[in-house]
């Protein structure tokens, strides 16, 4: 027997949860499958930047519990490889959680809500024309909508809008968790390394009771990543190699062209919308979610649910735009010789405000194009002191 609903959506991680939260508070009747049963684990570095903070806000309506809050920074510190360059202390907030605890948070609110969660749903079949879903038990799932936020290999991209995954496109992570007893220093504030990989950099990120280390970077200059890793660990970082790591592909700049068709929809990683230079990838999940349940609303509204793809695109240049203005920046920083140029400017800069405005970019409180206009108005003539020297 076919289950009916108004709105499926496959993924309950920041994107979908979203997305069923607003629907379900509308009044539509609206299931969350996920193929993982939850509390479930997910890697992810676990960064909650101050764009983030908005996005939740505006989405849920009031501040995120605390309780899921691991730990919360005041600042930010650069290294290149295993040498200091630079900190700001005292600064905007940045919030750090795990996965495992965020994004069961966010689907027991979509729950709350009135959406029903489907756990533990293994995918056997997609009829993009009926959009419904089969399980390899036989449940049977039909919507009018179909919302895709199951992540960087998206079933939902692959099977209804033939958008197979192709690794040479993505980006390659690995991770591991470790004791802070384990560390040679104490961790403050988040950690960014460059210089650690090709077409990318690592990161310590603090928790509690333990750090988060890890290190991104383009596959198609990295095809060797565990290797990567482990001399990041050993070399960067004064770390045994011979560690728990595990790796991953997340999107790089390169998100899709074409997120939808008619009433299906790709949010969040399914999308790839993930920020090249900073990292940010929960905040425009969460928001693309809800741009989504936007466009749905609006698609129902005149009785045109083939009308939700167009109201979608219209409401994701957003963070699209955001993107292509990131995108621009990657060429600028990741190149060998630009590199060079941004160590030494992080190493000389005594007043602070590139990591300053840095984090301002993370926070949403400037854009793109006024990140590099502050940097030019600041920074032009010791950048040409540094191109000379």
């Amino acid at each position: 027997m076919i289950k009916k609903y108004d709105v499926i959506i496959i993924g309950a991680g920041p994107a979908g949860s979203s997305a069923a939260y607003l629907l379900a508070n509308k009044g539509f009747k609206v299931v969350l499958i996920d193929k993982s049963k939850f509390p479930r684990d997910k890697l992810c570095a676990g960064g909650l930047s101050g764009r983030s903070k908005k996005v939740f806000e505006d989405i849920f309506g009031s501040p995120w519990d605390k309780e899921i809050i691991e730990y919360k920074s005041h600042g930010l510190a650069f290294y290149h490889k295993d040498k200091y360059l630079n900190k700001l202390d005292d600064y905007k907030p940045i919030h750090f959680i795990y996965r495992v605890d965020f994004d069961y948070y966010l689907a027991q609110k979509a729950e709350q809500a009135g959406a029903d969660f489907v756990q533990g749903f293994d995918i056997a079949e997609l009829d993009g024309q009926t959009n419904t879903v089969t399980g390899r038990e036989g449940d049977q799932y039909q919507a009018t909508y179909l919302i895709g936020a199951d992540g960087v290999r998206s079933i939902v991209a692959k099977k209804l809008l033939s958008q197979p995954f192709d690794k040479n496109r993505y980006a390659i992570a690995m991770e591991a968790e470790i004791d802070r007893k384990d560390f040679a220093r104490s961790v403050d504030v988040p950690e960014i390394y460059c210089g650690s990989i090709k077409w990318g950099y690592g990161w310590i990120f603090p928790k509690k009771d333990r750090l988060t280390v890890g290190i991104v970077g383009l596959y198609k200059y990295n095809p060797n990543i565990k290797k990567v890793f482990q001399d990041f660990l050993e070399n960067d970082l004064g770390l045994s190699a011979d560690i728990d790591m595990k790796g991953y592909y997340l999107p790089f700049g390169r998100y899709s062209k074409k997120p939808g068709k008619g009433s299906k929809l790709l949010v969040g990683d399914a999308a790839g919308l993930v920020d090249p230079v900073t990292g940010e990838g929960i905040a425009f999940a969460m928001q693309s979610g809800q741009f989504a349940a936007q466009s749905i609303i609006e698609a129902q509204n005149i009785n045109d649910p083939e009308s939700a793809y167009r109201f979608y695109k219209k409401k994701l240049k957003k963070i699209t735009r955001t993107l292509s203005h990131a995108n621009f920046v990657k060429h600028l920083i990741y190149p060998e010789f630009s590199m060079r140029l941004l160590v030494k400017g992080l190493a000389s800069s005594r007043d602070k405000y590139s990591i300053k405005y840095y984090i301002d970019l993370l926070a949403d409180d400037i854009s793109y194009p006024q990140y590099i206009g502050r940097l030019i108005r600041k920074s032009g003539k010791r950048i040409f002191k540094l191109l000379v020297t």
